[in-house]
């Protein structure tokens, strides 16, 4: 009985506990075409020549996109005389556990220059532009 016993807990570890404990799954996609899309994103953009919008100067795919301007999201044109630290973030809720992120994104600025970085930040950072 006890062998059985045995034989019964190792499968409930080795299948069951595995199963059960797994994290939930998380799924978000924005290509900014919508009201609906474009809700809850934050930019903190400061006094920065280039800042992010949301707009219909560029895409990549859609009509519309995120975007960096130096002249109010008419275009999506920027100024290369200073480093500048702008940013654009969405607040999600996230149960503890591993996620993977993707994004597809669209750069045909200086290739030494400009950069795009995704983190993931407590909801207690706030960004400083400069």
């Amino acid at each position: 009985m006890f062998k059985h016993l045995l034989r019964f807990l190792l499968l409930v570890t080795m299948f069951v506990v595995p199963w059960a404990t797994r994290g939930q799954s998380f799924s978000f996609s924005c290509d900014f075409e919508s009201d609906s899309d474009t809700a809850g994103w934050v930019f903190a953009n400061g006094s920065q020549t280039n800042q992010w919008f949301i707009g219909s100067a560029t895409n990549n795919g859609g009509s519309k996109s995120l975007y960096i301007s130096n002249n109010n999201g008419t275009s999506n044109t920027y100024t290369v005389s200073t480093v500048t630290f702008v940013y654009a973030y969405k607040e999600f809720t996230l149960s503890a556990g591993g996620y993977a992120i993707s994004y597809d994104w669209k750069c045909y600025g200086e290739s030494n220059y400009d950069y795009v970085r995704v983190f993931l930040a407590p909801s207690s950072f706030n960004p400083t532009p400069g």
